[in-house]
């Protein structure tokens, strides 16, 4: 959408309302780009101005603070010698969205949603009194958010105070007249700009100079401030010429300069010099990072050489790479709210996009966060050596001021987000649901046997697999994963338990009934698993399955997939398939045995009653606990997977 003019042509580009709902000829109201002094949008009704956007400063409009540059679309301003104009455009085509000024002035924004078949308003304006044009009157500014909405600029007084108290408010005026050699410059902030159409402005000056662009610029007023209006946020800053109340000010003024002067010279002398040190300490600790990053990455060997400054390491570089901070940061907008895609154990996970246009997820170490630089680095250590199409990919990490962990963008969020949710659930039939089981298997078997490591994942469950835009799965989370080679095929902590590849079999079989119930474990009154077990012992499994699936399955496949989720969460290890097995039970019509009782089963109604849990005997090789917990017996323990 275009609002402007032709400066060569005059032709121009606004919006009118309607005479009525029902009469489409022109109507009162008019919104458009005024081209007087500092360009400015105006609502109109004739020739009276109603409500005020704002001037253009740098990155939006000064009276929508809330309007910050993101994701979605984009919205710029452009002043030329031939053209003035407004530009707002979606960045996704897809999305239907239209501007509208109805009959009684008020301009709307409306966006289509696909979901609900309805138009759903994105924008209003004016959205209260403080919107209204000059409201307060002049040198006085509007806030909302106060009893009193109207208060004059410090230094200022109603002009009629019976009237001000009355609600009619006519302005305010200065306290004491303008001295000429006694004048200062008062600095106000977070304030809208005043009407601009009688300031002057440098017409050289880029648009992005602009303070709030990053660099300088200058708007000058010569008759009365209208329109103002205070917002709680940053918006921009004012500064008007007021009489100096302290004669002494500009005495002790110079006083401060020189002494400034002396001070600051020899503060810049001593800063020259510390930040050459600096600068070369950052240059030998970006190197060290570096070396070091890589290490960690590709498992290569690094070594100092000739002191702790030098390092050498062997092998190829890795893929992911190392980003800046600053990279990140102008990705996500500075981690804006706006960005965040949700949060988990590790911490807060943000959208964002790099210069080179890729989407990107990026996960952020929360301080509060019950993980640490351990699980840090695990994930680091694990994706960045795994390449396979049903693994999130590992773009890179950070380590400057904050630990990141850069991904490719996944747009439809955790599976949980869908089979969990009474709506979303809907759209995931039974193929795509045992797309989705697949998948994980397959996942999981290169992590066990493909991978050049044999890696336990130990935390796989439905918030952990993500769907990208064709709902295919890819298993994240790498936090608590253990790699191991040679003949180290389990895990174990005294008076703990085991943890091998069967304990990610155990909660793959898990999530697989979870997906075909569409029901999160012990969330019924007793245990899922007691449940999808009594029911195959009862010959009821087709009770088990989610009832929005209806009979779009194929009965004997969901039949057979239940079948292969019981054996996948018996109790004992060495009853469990390995991942291989199991994506030859999925895929073909081979015999299957009859499950054993599953883990954690209970004929009780408590979640938590009498689970049958034992502890094994300790083996050697040691390995810290996750959170969940898998049932043995003494009689299960071996070594084998």
């Amino acid at each position: 959408m275009k609002l402007g003019r032709n400066r060569i042509t005059g032709f121009d580009r606004y919006l009118t309302s309607w005479k009525s709902v029902d009469d489409p000829s022109p109507g009162n109201f008019s919104y458009r780009l005024d081209p007087n002094g500092f360009p400015q949008i105006l609502l109109k009704q004739g020739s009276t101005v109603k409500s005020r956007l704002g001037p253009w400063i740098g990155v939006r409009n000064g009276g929508v603070p809330n309007l910050n540059p993101n994701l979605k679309y984009t919205y710029e301003f452009v002043l030329t010698e031939q053209e003035m104009y407004c530009h707002y455009q979606f960045l996704n085509r897809s999305v239907i969205s239209h501007l509208y000024l109805n009959p009684d002035g008020v301009v709307q924004r409306f966006t289509w949603v696909d979901q609900t078949q309805n138009w759903v308003l994105y924008l209003v304006g004016p959205s209260d009194v403080c919107d209204l044009y000059t409201y307060c009157g002049a040198y006085a500014s509007c806030k909302i958010s106060m009893s009193q909405v109207c208060k004059c600029l410090n230094g200022f007084l109603p002009k009629v105070q019976q009237n001000w108290s009355s609600l009619n408010r006519i302005g305010c005026v200065r306290i004491n007249a303008l001295g000429c050699k006694r004048d200062i410059f008062r600095k106000y902030s977070g304030l809208k700009l005043p009407d601009t159409r009688s300031s002057w402005f440098d017409r050289s000056m880029d648009l992005q100079e602009y303070p709030e662009g990053g660099g300088k610029g200058c708007l000058l007023w010569f008759g009365d401030l209208t329109d103002i209006r205070e917002y709680d946020e940053h918006v921009q800053d004012i500064y008007v010429r007021m009489f100096d109340l302290d004669p002494g000010h500009s005495s002790r003024k110079k006083g401060k300069l020189i002494l400034g002067l002396i001070s600051g010279t020899l503060l810049l002398f001593l800063s020259l010099i510390l930040m050459v040190y600096v600068q070369k300490k950052k240059a030998v600790l970006k190197h060290l990072q570096i070396r070091l990053f890589n290490s960690v990455f590709s498992g290569r060997i690094c070594t100092s050489v000739g002191g702790s400054e030098n390092v050498e390491c062997s092998g190829e570089d890795p893929e992911p790479r190392l980003f800046e901070f600053a990279t990140i940061a102008n990705a996500t907008n500075y981690f804006a709210t706006d960005n965040k895609l949700g949060e988990g154990g590790f911490g807060p996970v943000y959208r964002g996009m790099l210069k080179n246009s890729q989407e990107i997820a990026v996960k952020k170490l929360s301080r509060s966060s019950g993980q640490g630089l351990d699980e840090f680095k695990s994930e680091a250590l694990h994706l960045a050596r795994l390449q396979h199409r049903d693994l999130v990919k590992l773009l890179g990490c950070c380590v400057q001021k904050e630990m990141l962990l850069l991904y490719e963008y996944i747009p439809n969020k955790s599976l949980d987000s869908f089979i969990f949710d009474q709506e979303q659930r809907k759209l995931l039939g039974w193929s795509k649901r045992f797309h989705i089981i697949s998948g994980i298997a397959w996942g999981l078997f290169y992590l066990h046997q493909d991978s050049r490591l044999r890696i336990i994942h130990r935390d796989l469950k439905a918030s952990n697999v993500l769907l990208d835009c064709e709902l295919n799965p890819k298993i994240s989370d790498f936090g608590l994963a253990k790699s191991f080679g040679g003949n180290k095929t389990q895990a174990c902590k005294k008076l703990e338990h085991i943890f091998s590849a069967k304990s990610d079999v155990f909660s793959y079989g898990l999530s697989m009934l979870e997906i075909i119930s569409g029901t999160r474990n012990r969330g019924f009154s007793h245990p899922l698993l007691g449940h999808a077990w009594k029911l195959f012992q009862e010959g009821r499994r087709i009770e088990f399955v989610d009832p929005v699936v209806s009979n779009s399955y194929n009965v004997s496949e969901i039949m057979r997939t239940i079948h292969v989720g019981l054996l996948c969460v018996q109790k004992c290890p060495e009853d469990r398939p390995t991942m291989y097995m199991v994506i030859l039970m999925l895929g073909s019509d081979m015999a299957l045995s009859a499950p054993e009782e599953p883990g954690f089963f209970s004929e009780t109604k408590g979640p938590h009653a009498n689970a049958r849990v034992s502890q094994p005997e300790p083996c050697s090789l040691l390995m810290k606990l996750p959170r969940q917990h898998y049932p043995l017996s003494r009689r299960c323990f071996h070594h084998d997977l």
